[in-house]
């Protein structure tokens, strides 16, 4: 891609934000963002653009605006003119969008982003341009600020009841969409803060767990270390940079996280899976019989067998295969009546199973193989051991272990979602829970 066209590239799309920011744009119904689009098509109009530019005879910028809004047009974008727009004065603050292109062995990459000053644009650049180099080996980086006035983005606020445009998440527009209600929390976040400045809201229960630090704070430590509590002494102690670390995740707080993940998560799904096999291989069954079944489960096997080597590796080969099954049942059956099929086994297993429970019906072999293999690979299991585990989906297989921990805990960790256990007691089994 030469040059010229990463410029127009560039210019096309400080446009298009420039445009969607002022509210020019219709809502997208349609499945396909208008951002998506755009992207998909932005490197045909530059190339076409360039081709039909004369640098000589005409106005580059006048030109490049004048094809873009016919571009816009052209899709079915923009909006009818309502509105008479202010006209923006010498004093106006104003936004920057930040337009990236940049160009690397994964391919181009086009990104674009608000900032609420040019300087902060320029930091937002040079830390893009530094991970692309870094992560992606950029062989093409460059980027164009476009400024957008703060009586533009008034007038989206007043239109936005009309056109639904977007709105930049700031002090200002959240006093505007508030203004006649009583929130006392939401006047006092707001107090002292400029219109211009924007937020970044966190809410504490998107997280699992999060440490907020404050001014407050550091106030605090300061008075029991015997400094004296001065404004001084608090912002020399946050813009000496040793704070950061406070934000950072230690090993120590990973640590709490893999013993978390060690106690209670599930490690293989593997049984969860074989049972979803014996599901589709009984589909398969009553969709196309038994015999053209096996030849698809064969062949799937077949090409799979070499990974038979540890518990990992039939956990994939496990995925795989159910894939392959995906694949034929959604060929041969209709997306609404295969969900059914799903949620109800007698659907496709009454014809040649009659009544029988899912657990009654017997594991193909495929699944016996896949089976055996499974529990051959866990430490855990002893054939020998008075602790049994009847594992419902898959005709009630029974696997042994000589404690009951070491049962609860194989089904904990192998996501083992309908089973019972038991205990051996003078020649019997008793009946210890159920999940």
């Amino acid at each position: 891609m030469d040059s010229k066209t990463l410029e127009n590239i560039m210019e096309i799309t400080s446009l298009f934000e420039f445009h969607n920011a002022l509210g020019k744009f219709k809502e997208c119904t349609e499945p396909v963002s208008y951002f998506d689009q755009f992207k998909s098509s932005i490197e045909n109009w530059a190339a076409e653009f360039e081709e039909n530019f004369d640098e000589d005879t005409m106005d580059y910028l006048h030109e490049i605006e004048a094809f873009a809004v016919k571009k816009f047009e052209e899709m079915g974008w923009l909006l009818e003119e309502t509105r008479v727009e202010k006209k923006r004065t010498a004093t106006d603050s104003a936004f920057v969008i930040l337009t990236v292109v940049s160009e690397s062995k994964y391919g181009s990459d086009l990104v674009t982003s608000l900032h609420p000053s040019l300087e902060e644009a320029e930091k937002e650049a040079e830390r893009l341009k530094d991970k692309y180099e870094k992560e992606f080996e950029t062989t093409y980086f460059n980027y164009q600020v476009s400024v957008i006035s703060t009586s533009d983005l008034e007038t989206v606020m007043e239109g936005k009841a009309s056109n639904d445009a977007p709105l930049p998440l700031t002090a200002g527009t959240l006093r505007m969409l508030s203004e006649g209600e009583n929130i006392p929390q939401l006047e006092a976040f707001l107090e002292g803060r400029p219109d211009d400045q924007f937020l970044d809201l966190l809410n504490r229960d998107d997280y699992i767990a999060t440490v907020l630090w404050s001014k407050a704070d550091i106030e605090t430590a300061l008075e029991e270390k015997g400094y004296p509590v001065t404004e001084d002494n608090v912002n020399a102690v946050i813009n000496s940079g040793m704070l950061k670390c406070l934000g950072d995740c230690t090993d120590g707080d990973w640590e709490v996280i893999y013993q978390t993940i060690d106690a209670f998560a599930c490690k293989y799904n593997t049984f969860t899976i074989l049972s979803s096999l014996k599901q589709r291989y009984l589909m398969l069954e009553a969709l196309y019989g038994t015999a053209w079944a096996d030849s698809i489960v064969e062949g799937a096997m077949k090409a799979g067998a070499f990974l038979y080597s540890s518990i990992d590796s039939e956990y994939a080969l496990e995925k795989n295969l159910s894939n392959s099954l995906d694949f034929f049942l959604e060929s041969g059956l209709d997306k609404d009546l295969l969900e059914e099929w799903k949620s109800d086994y007698s659907l496709y297993t009454r014809k040649k199973y009659g009544n029988k429970s899912f657990n009654e019906i017997e594991n193909p072999n495929f699944i016996e193989e896949l089976l055996e293999k499974a529990i051959s690979l866990i430490p855990e299991v002893n054939d020998e051991g008075p602790f049994a585990l009847s594992i419902y989906d898959l005709n009630d297989e029974l696997v042994y272990f000589n404690s009951e921990e070491e049962m609860s805990s194989f089904a904990r960790n192998y996501a083992i979602a309908h089973a019972t256990a038991y205990k051996a007691s003078g020649g019997s089994f008793e009946e210890l829970w159920s999940i």
